[in-house]
């Protein structure tokens, strides 16, 4: 007599084991696939958003260049160099000609250490003649410093000769 027997044969347990194996392997790869079109498509959007914003920004830029005004330092036929806005601060305390360092109001973000900046020099009020842009490097900062009770910073310019014949007023 015979009796029924349970279970699954060696051969049996071979044959589900490799089916099993080559699902998982094909669905791996169908993941790592995924994953790398995933990440691809990402640097590609994220790339294209830089570069909207960048267009932003120097579409803004330009609308705010004034020719009258000498906001166009340099143009040829493939650059233009223009003057624009980063930072802004006012000096809240009167100079003397060829004074280099300057109490500044903070007016939106701090000027930093080495920044490029244009000081307007007016020495007259009442004569426009005497008024220039004097452009300079800020060699050293402290935005310790205050205007009043608003924040302000101490700012050192490198290039004293080009104070020598000009003061900066209050709100310059």
């Amino acid at each position: 007599m015979r009796t029924a027997r349970s279970g699954f044969t060696l051969v049996e347990l071979i044959v589900v084991t490799v089916l099993g194996a080559v699902l998982i392997g094909a669905t791996l790869q169908v993941l790592v696939t995924n994953q790398r079109t995933y990440t691809a498509q990402n640097a590609q959007i994220q790339g294209q958003q830089s570069l909207r914003a960048a267009m932003d920004i120097l579409t803004q830029e330009l609308r705010e260049v004034s020719p009258e005004g000498g906001d166009i330092v340099q143009i040829s036929n493939v650059r233009i160099r223009i003057r624009a806005s980063r930072a802004l601060g006012l000096i809240c305390h009167d100079t003397v000609k060829g004074e280099t360092r300057f109490r500044v109001l903070k007016v939106g973000n701090w000027i930093g250490a080495t920044d490029s900046v244009f000081v307007f020099a007016d020495n007259l009020g009442e004569v426009q003649a005497d008024d220039r842009w004097i452009t300079t490097v800020v060699t050293a900062r402290d935005t310790a410093s205050t205007c009043g009770a608003s924040p302000a910073q101490r700012l050192t310019f490198g290039n004293a000769a080009a104070f020598a014949a000009d003061s900066v007023s209050t709100g310059a």
